[in-house]
């Protein structure tokens, strides 16, 4: 620790650990100077790539740690050096005008945060009026500077001694000197600016010296740090387009899920905590990448855990299909460095990060594929994987193709479709027809047949558990019409039973009586999405009398949240994708409804769910695919009559895709099986 005694959580068992660190230390510093040449190849190669100025300055460093005690320090010293030589953050520019984002989230009233859904558009619209007066966030007016320039000789020794003071923690005294330097040392995760993050950390989390006691496990302390983190996610960060500066974060307590990943990490390792950041380039079945978190126990084995949940051990990633899982590193994984070097660069994202290793197998159950490819480009020595993604192929795994025009890709995720692909001239070239995995790992080719059949569409983009509880958060809900304000007087005009369809319905009331007040009210035991954030909601209501003419009024409702932005008014406005909200998880009288200037007669009410506009929509036009000789094939347009869509002449055990022409950008591919569509 950074304060107080230090051998107050100095065990008998953490005097051993130090004991065998000391002799450790001692081979170490012997194996140092015997190497061929001042220091090991690896800082060697490095030094040789930097200025003479920075090479002085690293040489400081070492020449601090040369004595025998210090040895660990001097290979800890050399694993930084070796490794930061492509690390680097950018500054400057719109990145300091934007900067005032931050304050003006700092500013906001201590409970803002807490109460904000993670889904709320605020912090876009604070991006929309600082784009007004500065201009779009342009990474062209922004400086890149590197680590080895950036860093002083002190702040290194600073920030070395800082991480194995951490390592010196109970908690920690199983981790091993490879692991530390992975998963405690490292100074940074991203391109953050380099900035004292420990010495933060240590101030912000002070309390934790008098919380903790000598006998708490690792899991323990990490649990408890986890719950204390504060740290809200909101994907209006997506806009900012640099990793924020650690004390940025400290300040505003707001990023994405790759800034709560990073904060996460940083506070792990300002206590010892070895702490990882677990990645995949995109969802199994969805269109976006997500980092999350994962720690080591102290059997060597890593815990994850999401940053919007409070325990280790819960990650909600698993209601999505995963297809690859990355670990980031500080040091580099070398068939990663060869695959860029061989390629000259000219590849997927996922892998211009030479800092990563697959891990996929401890997360799913996984299927190793070997495939005979067709038609591949010339002089091309990888293959890679595409997953779908929306209207294009995300390329998540790779694989040398071998003499024989084959390749073997490891430790597939199941229950997903796969395209293999090569680059050729900045094109991806399909050499392979698609392949599927099933739940048990079995593995089928996806090619179309002869024979064809007839298709009754309903979406054009899969329906996942956070939509569909926007159905069910409606059961047993009632419309209810009354003359008092506090509805004391209220009659009901109807109630929903079962969970509704996405494109709602109607009511006929059967009532005579007139109201002053009408509302929507959910029932006490409504659906509660405690990770999801979404509470109570719908969409549209409209209601009518007996001639048919819609009836306007004042919209009321319950007030939800603090700083609530999903207002009785949405629920009125004719849009079908805003609605009204109230997530108060576990309270009653949740409501939504219209106060009349007069008392009026409702015959007919009209409702809509909050929904995502991905089902069949009458008067938009679309057009079917089908997966044919390397390439979509048309099966022609058509204009939506009514909710559903029917194609026939479709080859059977065809991949497909359906595409809306009049709006919306969600399109997932998908087979037609057991008469119905199997989203991929």
């Amino acid at each position: 620790m950074n304060r107080g005694n230090k051998s107050t959580f100095l065990s008998g068992d953490s005097k051993k650990v130090h004991f065998g660190r000391q002799l450790i230390s001692f081979i170490i510093v012997f194996i140092l100077i015997s190497c061929g040449g001042k220091y090991p190849e690896g800082v060697r190669q490095a030094m040789k790539q930097m200025s003479k100025k920075n090479q002085r300055k690293f040489e400081r460093v070492f020449e601090h740690y040369k004595s025998p005690k210090d040895s660990l320090k001097l290979k800890a010293a050399c694993f930084l050096v070796k490794n930061l030589a492509d690390f680097g953050f950018y500054e400057g520019g719109q990145i300091d005008k934007y900067n005032v984002l931050f304050d003006v989230l700092a500013n906001k009233p201590p409970d803002y945060r807490e109460n904000l859904p993670w889904y709320a558009n605020e912090i876009s619209y604070i991006f929309d009026s600082l784009q007004q007066v500065l201009g779009p966030m342009d990474p062209n007016t922004f400086h890149y500077k590197k680590d080895e320039d950036a860093f002083t000789a002190q702040g290194m020794i600073s920030y070395i001694d800082q991480a194995f003071e951490a390592w010196n923690n109970p908690w920690s005294k199983n981790v091993s000197f490879k692991d530390f330097c992975e998963y405690v040392l490292p100074y940074r995760n991203f391109t953050e600016p380099l900035e004292d993050w420990r010495t933060m950390f240590l101030k912000k989390f002070a309390w934790i010296c008098d919380s903790v006691t000598p006998d708490m496990s690792r899991m323990e302390v990490a649990n408890m740090l986890n719950r204390n983190s504060e740290l809200k996610y909101s994907r209006g960060f997506d806009r900012y387009v640099v990793s924020i500066a650690p004390s940025k974060i400290l300040q505003a307590m707001y990023g994405n899920c790759a800034d709560n990943s990073n904060y996460k990490a940083m506070i792990m390792r300002t206590f010892g905590i070895p702490a990882s950041i677990d990645f995949f380039p995109q969802y199994g079945n969805d269109h976006n990448i997500h980092y999350w978190n994962a720690v080591m126990d102290r059997n060597g084995n890593f815990v994850s855990f999401e940053e919007a949940l409070n325990d280790i051990n819960a990650f909600v990633a698993y209601k999505y299909r995963i297809a690859k899982v990355f670990r980031r590193t500080f040091s580099k994984n070398p068939e990663v460095e060869k695959l860029i070097a061989e390629t000259k660069g000219n590849l997927p994202p996922a892998f211009k990060n030479p800092r990563i290793y697959d891990v996929t197998s401890e997360y799913v159950a996984v299927t190793d594929v070997k495939l005979k490819l067709e038609n591949v480009p010339e002089n091309s020595k990888y293959v890679y994987l595409g997953i779908f993604n929306d209207a294009g192929w995300t390329l998540i795994d790779y694989a040398r193709i071998k003499g024989n025009g084959k390749a073997e890709f490891k430790n597939l995720g199941r229950t997903i479709m796969y395209l293999p692909l090569c680059i050729y001239n900045n094109r991806l070239i399909p050499v392979s027809m698609p392949i599927k995995i099933s739940e048990k790992g079995y593995i089928q080719y996806v090619e179309p047949e002869e024979q064809t059949e007839t298709v009754t569409l309903t979406r054009k983009y899969h329906m996942h558990r956070r939509k569909i509880n926007w159905l069910r958060c409606l059961v047993d809900g009632k419309f209810q019409g009354a003359n008092r304000s506090d509805f004391s007087d209220a009659q009901t005009l109807g109630i929903l039973k079962h969970t509704p369809g996405e494109h709602g319905d109607e009511i006929k009331t059967g009532s005579r009586k007139t109201f002053r007040y009408f509302r929507f009210v959910f029932s006490p035991d409504e659906l509660k999405l405690t990770y999801d954030g979404d509470g109570a909601s719908i969409a549209e209501i409209a209601c009518y009398d007996a001639s048919g003419n819609k009836i306007t009024g004042q919209p009321i409702g319950s007030e939800g949240r603090k700083y609530n932005p999903y207002t009785p008014e949405f629920c009125f406005d004719g849009d079908p994708l805003t609605f009204f909200e109230d997530a108060r998880y576990g309270q009653e009288n949740k409501y939504v409804g219209l106060a009349f200037d007069r008392p009026v007669s409702i015959h007919k009410i009209k409702y809509l769910p909050r929904n995502d506009m991905n089902s069949i929509q009458p008067g938009d036009t679309y057009e079917l695919y089908y997966w044919d000789n390397r390439q979509f094939v048309s099966l022609g347009k058509k204009t939506a009559s009514d909710t559903l869509l029917v194609y026939s002449n479709v080859p059977k055990g065809a991949m497909l895709w359906l595409r809306d022409l009049s709006g919306g950008k969600e399109e997932r591919i998908f087979t037609w099986e057991n008469n119905q569509q199997q989203w991929w």
